[in-house]
């Protein structure tokens, strides 16, 4: 039983695992967009693209990049070993109790 009562603890964590990634995904995003605006101002001097830009993490990393369970399938499919980690860790447990059980 105890075994069972774990799933909904991997869950969890596999949950958090999904948010924490979609904000690496945001933060990876504003990077690519930071290296974009350095690459303008070395090759054509800073330009009005500039102005334009917020400076502060929290501003707009977390106020762009809001989470949504839909977007966790095509954030999974970059990362397929977290899917399967926690997908074997329910196996495990499932297949434990059911031994255990069957014992």
């Amino acid at each position: 039983m105890l075994l069972v009562a774990a799933v909904p603890i991997v869950l969890f964590f596999a949950c958090m695992e999904i948010i924490s990634l979609s904000f690496q995904i945001g933060v990876m995003k504003r990077n690519y967009e930071i290296e974009r605006l350095i690459d303008i101002a070395r090759r054509e001097g800073i330009g009005p693209v500039h102005d334009s830009y917020e400076f502060g993490v929290g501003r707009n990393v977390f106020k762009e990049m809001r989470f949504k369970w839909r977007q966790a399938p095509a954030m999974l499919r970059f990362r397929p070993q977290v899917t399967v980690f926690y997908l074997a860790m329910v196996i495990a447990l499932l297949g434990g109790a059911v031994i255990l059980a069957l014992v």
